[in-house]
C-alpha cells in the first residue's frame, strides 16, 4: 500500500502537494476499513496527519476530478500499445421516496422498465487487450423541468399515434420538402452530458486528446 503515494504524486500537474498527501492517507483508510465509509470514520482509520480536520478539509478543497482522472489515464495506460474505446453508460439505482436530491423515473435495462432512482452517467476509456476500464467522468444525472416536460409530450404523442394511426405515408421522398444541413443538429440532454463529461469535447462532438 505504500506504494500507493508515488503514484498520486504523479497527479502534481493537476493537486498540489498537501492534496496530494491528504488524498494518500484518505485512499490508505479507504482500502483499509470496513463497514460504511464517512469522514469520521476515514480519520480513525488514517496513520498520523490523518486527523478529522484534514480529511473534512479534503473533502471541501475543490478539485477537478476529471482532469485529474484524465492525468491518471496518461500515467498509467497511455504509453501501452492497444486499442482503447470510449465508452458512456448511464446506471440507475433503484430509490424510494420524494426527498432524495435528483430522485425521479428511470429507466432500467436489468428490469425492463422505468423505475423510481436515482441515476449516474459514467465516461471511461476501455483497454480492449486487457478489458479494463479507467473511468474520466462520473455525474448524477438531474433532469430539469425542461426535460421532464419534454418526456410527458413524447409519451402522449406516441399514445397519440397509437390510437389514432392515421393515413400510412406513401413512398418515397415527400413533394416540396427541401435538403437540410445534417451538420446542424440539436443535441439531446444526454448528448450534452457526453460533450461536457469528456475532455476536448465541444458542442460539435467528443474526442479524446492522445
Amino acid at each position: 500500500m505504500p506504494d500507493i503515494l508515488p503514484i498520486v504524486l504523479g497527479l502534481s500537474p493537476e493537486l498540489s502537494t498537501t492534496t496530494c498527501r491528504r488524498l494518500h492517507r484518505i485512499i490508505l483508510a479507504m482500502l483499509s476499513m470496513t463497514g460504511r465509509i464517512t469522514q469520521l470514520g476515514l480519520s480513525r482509520w488514517t496513520e498520523k496527519g490523518g486527523s478529522y480536520r484534514t480529511v473534512h478539509r479534503f473533502f471541501h478543497t475543490p478539485i477537478d476530478w476529471l482532469a485529474v482522472q484524465w492525468c491518471f489515464f496518461q500515467l498509467s495506460a497511455e504509453s501501452e500499445d492497444g486499442v482503447f474505446l470510449l465508452a458512456g453508460d448511464e446506471s440507475p439505482i433503484s430509490k424510494s421516496g420524494k426527498q432524495t436530491y435528483g430522485v425521479g423515473w428511470f429507466f432500467s435495462s436489468v428490469v425492463g422498465k422505468a423505475i423510481p432512482a436515482l441515476a449516474f452517467f459514467s465516461i471511461a476509456i476501455i483497454n480492449v487487450k486487457t478489458r479494463q476500464a479507467f473511468s474520466l467522468s462520473t455525474e448524477q444525472v438531474v433532469r430539469t423541468p425542461e426535460e421532464k416536460e419534454q418526456t410527458k409530450k413524447r409519451k402522449e404523442l406516441r399514445k397519440k399515434h397509437s390510437q389514432n394511426p392515421g393515413p400510412k405515408r406513401p413512398r418515397g421522398r415527400p413533394l416540396g420538402s427541401k435538403n437540410k444541413n445534417k451538420a446542424e443538429v440539436t443535441l439531446s440532454p444526454e448528448l450534452l452530458r457526453i460533450t461536457q463529461g469528456v475532455p476536448g469535447a465541444g458542442s460539435e462532438g467528443a474526442g479524446v486528446d492522445r
